[in-house]
């Protein structure tokens, strides 16, 4: 699935790990460009871990992990 001229941002089947845990898995993301959004979860979810790999700041994972 592919994005549109008003997507901000697309992420397709993304998996975050550390070790043999996985820690986060997307399989679609879509973020409307001029949207609000919000990233709700409880502690531990894994949503600054998200947010570090989409910003680039995680360190390279092996190729089994996005």
């Amino acid at each position: 699935m592919s994005g549109t001229a008003s997507d901000l941002l697309v992420v397709n089947d993304l998996r975050i790990g550390y070790g043999d845990e996985e820690i986060v898995r997307i399989e679609h993301l879509r973020i409307a460009d001029r949207s609000v959004t919000v990233l709700l979860g409880p502690v531990a979810a894994g949503k600054s871990t998200l947010l570090r790999q989409l910003a680039g700041v995680n360190e390279f994972m092996p190729s089994s992990w996005c």
